[in-house]
């Protein structure tokens, strides 16, 4: 079942990048934006229609709002330490502390109420953590190393808007690809030795694809190769660590235990963006000293750059190679450990 949406998640992921390129080149990148509108409503209007109702009512739900909202701040603290690195230290130092002093309260909170937002035993307890840990790293990884890409090919390699786009495809294929995988080998292995796979996958594949960013007069397709056992990788990190996942937690606890591991994965998503953008305009921002007309392409404004700002910008997706590098040897180093303990723990 796993694997069947992550079928879609594929599809869509094929899809909407070639539907994005189609609309930048028609209307801009503010038509992306409202093309969405349609799109929500038709999905809301849909759920509400299928989707089965509870037929047993729960009891009244108390809402832990005080979590809520420390939550929320440390994901605020949390992003503008990141999106601060390089372009003022101060700030992002400032925001590292305030997260570590919030996310400390909350910690405290979260013991003492009956029903926090996020419960402790959600987050720490065996093998939850490990999935948690593994997949938001595999899902950071695979969000940092490809999100800069359509920039790095439309610049420095120099091919059009609607090309660039189309190196979001590969990834999303991968993924695909990975918990279709997953699927078969799950009849000999355990969830915790497909996730080490996908991690140990995660090192060559990262490595292969940094070199091609790094060597300008390597071809493409290497690149875009690299990209799709990428996301076979994460396809095969969060597929697994969701049947993990659903095999130790209670009917009665999944849905906040599946929202815990949803908060994480959202987490990683954004922080995957964060660090890799600022590592990017950190680049850009040493080597030409001027970060405005990249920020203007970003935007999809159609402004011709200088080979000095192109050669910052591939190496700017170089150094966010390296630093998502770091945590997939990270990302490795849990898989292991979830392997090795699940072995000593097993009957």
């Amino acid at each position: 079942a796993f694997a069947a949406q992550s079928v879609v998640f594929g599809v869509m992921g094929l899809g909407g990048p070639a539907l994005a390129g189609a609309m930048l080149a028609a209307g801009g990148w503010r038509v992306i934006f409202v093309a969405q509108l349609p799109v929500t409503m038709i999905a809301l209007v849909s759920g509400w229609v299928t989707l089965p109702t509870i037929r047993d009512r729960p009891a009244r739900i108390q809402t832990d709002w005080r979590g809520t909202w420390l939550l929320t701040l440390v994901v605020g603290c949390s992003l503008t330490a990141v999106s601060q690195v390089g372009a003022s230290w101060w700030a992002a130092g400032a925001a590292t502390v305030l997260t570590a002093v919030v996310m400390r309260v909350y910690w405290r909170h979260s013991g003492l109420v009956d029903a926090p937002v996020l419960a402790r035993e959600h987050l720490n307890r065996f093998p939850l953590k490990w999935v948690h840990v593994t997949s938001g790293m595999a899902i950071f990884i695979v969000v940092g190393s490809d999100n800069f890409l359509p920039l790095y090919v439309q610049t420095a390699r120099g091919r059009s808007v609607e090309f660039a786009a189309f190196t979001l495809v590969f990834a999303a294929v991968g993924w695909t690809m990975g918990s279709l995988i997953y699927s078969r080998l799950l009849v000999g292995w355990r969830e915790s030795e497909v996730i080490r796979l996908g991690c140990w996958l995660l090192i060559p594949s990262l490595g292969l694809a940094g070199t091609t960013v790094a060597l300008i007069d390597w071809p493409l397709p290497v690149l875009f190769g690299a990209l799709t056992v990428i996301g076979v990788s994460v396809g095969l990190v969060t597929t697994a660590g969701l049947t993990l996942l659903q095999a130790n937690g209670q009917q009665a606890e999944m849905g906040r235990l599946s929202a815990a591991h949803e908060f994480v994965r959202q987490l990683a998503i954004m922080y995957g963006v964060a660090l890799a953008g600022a590592i990017l305009l950190l680049v850009i921002d040493v080597r030409v000293g001027d970060v405005d007309a990249v920020r203007d392409v970003i935007a999809g404004e159609d402004i011709a750059l200088g080979s000095e700002t192109n050669d910052a910008i591939r190496y700017g997706v170089v150094w966010a190679y390296v630093a998502v590098g770091m945590f997939a040897m990270g990302c490795l180093l849990a898989g292991t450990s979830l392997v090795r303990r699940t072995r000593r723990l097993a009957p």
